[in-house]
């Protein structure tokens, strides 16, 4: 299942990037040096080797997309989960994942919709210069 070539960028809760069944097909920015807390490559998000943290919180300051609810993890897994004989095997399991942590909880409460849609919006000029930077054809969120 999948192509490594191709990139499935996962919007929800992050992507806990140090699983065993999706570390080996998470997308790497190779314009990244991962821990140096420097913007390597300008696109606006510090140390984001596997994807971005695009929630305006003040317990997240960078581009670290770590899940740390599970919800966004359990959909990675669905889709990309490696073939390593470990735990499941995702539809696309060849496939790489880029992590957009974009929400907080899951399921999303109306307040949460509310708050993803204004993310979005808020976010939108940095959060697509990022897509741009990485897919040729990326959602518009306008």
């Amino acid at each position: 299942g999948g192509s490594s070539s191709v990139v499935i960028a996962v919007i929800d809760t992050g992507v806990d990037y140090n699983h065993i069944d999706l570390q080996a097909n998470m997308w790497v920015n190779q314009g990244e040096i991962p821990g140096n807390n420097i913007d390597d490559d300008g696109n606006g998000y510090i140390d984001d080797v596997h994807g971005v943290n695009v929630i305006s919180d003040d317990r997240f300051t960078n581009g670290d997309p770590m899940d740390d609810h599970g919800h966004g993890t359990h959909v990675a897994g669905i889709i990309a989960g490696s073939n390593n004989k470990e735990g499941i095997v995702g539809i696309a399991y060849n496939s790489k994942i880029m992590a957009i942590k974009a929400v907080l909880e899951s399921p999303l409460s109306q307040a949460g919709y509310e708050n993803l849609l204004k993310e979005i919006q808020n976010k939108c000029p940095k959060l697509e210069r990022f897509l741009r930077q990485y897919y040729s054809n990326p959602i518009n969120f306008k």
